[in-house]
């Protein structure tokens, strides 16, 4: 009807971004795939099968976010070494990106290693991530208690997205929480 060509529009523009969103290549559409499969398993609480999947990914494409929630599953099988071990190799590097900071900040507080969780956590913050990411950010921060920095990230993330119903509730509860 009379949308017709801002629909035609809207839609090209999400072809564009799914594209782009692929990842690049067999080897890393593979890796791709068994990183969804594996974090299905992981919500459905089949922690080992998941770490298989996460373990075959990582031979194929070693990343970091994926290294991350391999010791995550790990940890969650119980391998509490191996765990500690992988998240090392992920998180310690100074090129670890912000999903992989924030999946690192959340398993320190899973191991009740809160010094740790929190300085990977401020690593993330200092990285000025965006959309996603801060989100992301955002959420790791509101369960790390770290309430100052969700509501300062909050306050960013409004920039980009002035009345979000949600980063304006974050903003609310922070500056409650803190005072």
């Amino acid at each position: 009807g009379t949308y017709a060509v801002d629909a035609r529009r809207i839609y090209d523009e999400l072809q564009l971004y799914e594209m782009f969103s692929l990842p690049v290549g067999r080897k890393s559409r593979r890796a791709a795939c068994l990183d969804d499969l594996a974090c299905t398993r992981m919500k459905e609480e089949e922690y080992s099968r998941a770490a298989r999947l996460f373990k075959r990914s990582l031979e194929i494409e070693d990343r970091d976010e994926v290294r991350a929630l391999y010791a995550t599953a790990l940890e969650l099988c119980g391998r509490h070494r191996a765990a500690q071990t992988e998240m090392r190799a992920a998180a310690e590097p100074e090129q670890a990106g912000v999903r992989t900071l924030c999946i690192a900040a959340q398993f320190y507080q899973m191991v009740r290693m809160p010094r740790k969780s929190r300085q990977a956590a401020l690593r993330a913050v200092r990285l000025h991530p965006g959309g996603l990411e801060m989100r992301m950010l955002i959420h790791t921060l509101g369960e790390l208690g770290l309430h100052r920095e969700a509501g300062e990230c909050a306050r960013l993330a409004m920039q980009e997205t002035p009345y979000d119903r949600q980063l304006l509730h974050i903003r609310a509860v922070s500056l409650l929480r803190t005072g």
